[in-house]
């Protein structure tokens, strides 16, 4: 049985962290390839705090929070520079973060992702901000409030929000299940886009790119299995 199977409901449940749920999406949906991504996720931590001195938390944690995500934040970019590119899949994003010869690390999804996994890991107060086309995170102490930019090597600190925007953690994971449900649409597989489109409305009802993209992916589910216009949903051959 996949990890997938009723993942939205176990996650709501609280059943599943978000690093958990994250990982499975990507495509680590067994225990052993679960277990693979916590390992690595285990590494990178290990190689942070191998690189910087972290103390403990003290009882007023205001400047320990500010200095152990500012860490985090530096750390990463000294690791890889080359930072924004196209993936947006958590376990993709680590395998980029860990490899010397991948030229990217991720878009602002996957990157916020990592950095989120990762600080909730440390400790952090991290919730994320879902954009209409953007994510970052958010760093939130006992006074104060800052906004981390991915994708940007001057972004900590730095991020700005809309009054559209959308504050929380389940936000990143309905946001990776919306882009898988695009990724899919573009390579066939409706009923697979239909899936996530549904995982999107079941964490946020109102997500309007979800709600056209169920519809258009049905429409094309059900055109694709009419004899006569399935040649139209063939994937062109490799040459």
């Amino acid at each position: 049985m996949s990890l997938e199977d009723s993942l939205v409901e176990k996650y709501l449940s609280g059943s599943y962290s978000i690093e958990t749920i994250l990982l499975i999406i990507s495509g680590a949906d067994s225990e052993e390839k679960l277990r693979e991504y916590q390992l690595k996720i285990d590494g990178i931590i290990d190689d942070f705090l191998n690189h910087y001195e972290i103390i403990e938390r003290p009882s007023y944690s205001d400047i320990w929070e500010l200095t152990t995500a500012s860490k985090l934040f530096d750390y990463l970019w000294h690791e890889k520079e080359n930072r924004y590119g196209d993936d947006f899949l958590l376990k993709d994003v680590i395998d980029n973060q860990l490899n010397p010869k991948s030229k990217n690390v991720g878009s602002c999804l996957g990157l916020t992702s990592l950095y989120t996994v990762l600080g909730l890991r440390l400790g952090l107060n991290l919730i994320t901000v879902s954009e209409r086309k953007h994510m970052l995170s958010e760093l939130i102490g006992e006074n104060y409030s800052i906004f981390i930019e991915n994708t940007n090597i001057r972004g900590f600190a730095l991020g700005k929000t809309s009054k559209e925007s959308k504050k929380g953690l389940k936000f990143l994971v309905s946001t990776a299940y919306k882009n898988r449900a695009f990724y899919r649409e573009k390579n066939y597989d409706f009923e697979g886009a239909i899936d996530d489109c549904n995982s999107v409305l079941e964490i946020d009802p109102e997500n309007l790119a979800a709600q056209r993209l169920l519809i258009w992916s049905r429409f094309h589910n059900t055109l694709s299995n009419i004899k006569p216009f399935n040649y139209l949903y063939r994937k062109p051959k490799k040459s």
